[in-house]
């Protein structure tokens, strides 16, 4: 796993063990307690907290190829919520569990699912279908789409059958005006006049909080282009890979 993101890793994991701490501490509230939607905010928020702390600790005990991907997810998802990127959502998929389809056959059953949820949507485009396994899946490119999805109960597709929506990210254009940059002091290669001198460069995507750091050139100028450069294919994979968390997180409810 890359040292640079072990690293913000692990300041990440303090920040959210303390503030774990803290909504304990408000859950042991009368006050908390008595109001039941506070109260299930806080425990959803712990609830997340808690799967990124033991990825970490899962990882830090043994550092496993399968750990590190664990970790990754748990952070991707976190970090979605965290920076509001599930607040700008494209649209919504929807994983529905094929099995125990009521003595239907699988084509007919994904023909009636698709039928009762395109009908919320009579503005929209055809959504996007496919199966995987015993998945059917179905993917809406309406803005609303996750708003209305999500509040669904569990038996407006019939008895038995279960589902779980994730939002459709919007991938925003990569732009020099999100990115944060600052300069420090070269401890790298290069003798006295690269310690004099800033030419190290830090750059960070301020809505997904990813950095890239450089310090192989001289110039601090290069060092930037080098980063920029190297950051927006570390956007671009975040937002990739965020996806495909939400995704495989809805299918892990479904399975």
């Amino acid at each position: 796993m890359d040292p640079e993101f072990l690293l913000q890793m692990q300041e990440i994991v303090v920040d959210r063990r303390a503030e774990r701490e803290k909504l304990s501490a408000l859950l042991s509230l009368p006050e908390v307690c008595a109001d039941s939607r506070l109260t299930a905010h806080y425990l959803s928020r712990v609830r997340k907290l808690d799967a990124l702390v033991a990825a970490w600790d899962a990882y830090q005990a043994e550092q496993t190829n399968q750990n590190a991907l664990a970790l990754r997810r748990e952070y991707l998802l976190l970090s979605v919520e965290d920076n509001g990127l599930a607040d700008g959502y494209s649209g919504a998929g929807v994983c529905v569990r094929t099995r125990n389809y009521n003595e239907k056959s699988p084509e007919r059953f994904c023909a009636e699912v698709k039928e009762a949820l395109s009908s919320l949507f009579p503005g929209a485009g055809a959504p996007q279908m496919e199966t995987e396994s015993d998945l059917f899946i179905l993917r809406f490119c309406e803005p609303s789409a996750y708003g209305v999805l999500r509040t669904l109960k569990t038996g407006v597709l019939g008895a038995g059958v279960k589902f779980a929506v994730y939002p459709l990210l919007s991938v925003p254009r990569f732009s020099e005006k999100d990115v944060k940059v600052d300069v420090f002091l070269n401890g790298g290669k290069g003798g006295q006049n690269v310690n004099k001198v800033e030419t190290a460069v830090r750059v960070t995507h301020l809505p997904t909080g990813v950095t890239v750091t450089c310090r192989d050139e001289r110039s601090q100028l290069q060092n930037k282009k080098r980063a920029m450069a190297e950051l927006s294919k570390r956007v671009a994979s975040y937002y990739k890979e965020a996806q495909q968390a939400l995704f495989e997180r809805a299918k892990k409810a479904v399975l």
